[in-house]
């Protein structure tokens, strides 16, 4: 009950109790200090990551979009098709392309 009586008249605020562990008090001021920084700035934080993955996740999908949309258009068939409209006189190879090699020994000659 004496406990309870010196809370109550003030006297446990005393400077020698304010001096007792200073460096463990002023060690958890800086930590509840610390935590409520963080969660002023972990909403933000997290605004910007949800954004960020929205956008990355808008952009692989077009990549996949243009990249069949290219696979499209690059099929033998539509080139054939759009040359074609445009009257170009070109035909479809027959044979396969094939490499001319060129030895510097004949050149010299």
């Amino acid at each position: 009950m004496s406990n309870f009586k010196k809370i109550l008249s003030g006297d446990t605020w005393t400077i020698e109790f304010l001096k007792k562990d200073i460096k463990f008090k002023i060690y958890v001021f800086i930590l509840i200090l610390a935590f409520i920084i963080y969660n002023q700035f972990a909403p933000t934080v997290q605004r910007q990551i949800n954004y960020q993955q929205n956008k990355n996740q808008d952009l692989k999908q077009r990549s996949i979009y243009y990249s069949s949309q290219l696979m499209k258009i690059s099929l033998e068939s539509q080139v054939l098709q759009e040359v074609q409209k445009r009257n170009i006189d070109i035909k479809p190879l027959k044979n396969p392309p094939y490499k001319i090699i060129i030895s510097n020994k004949n050149i010299e000659k």
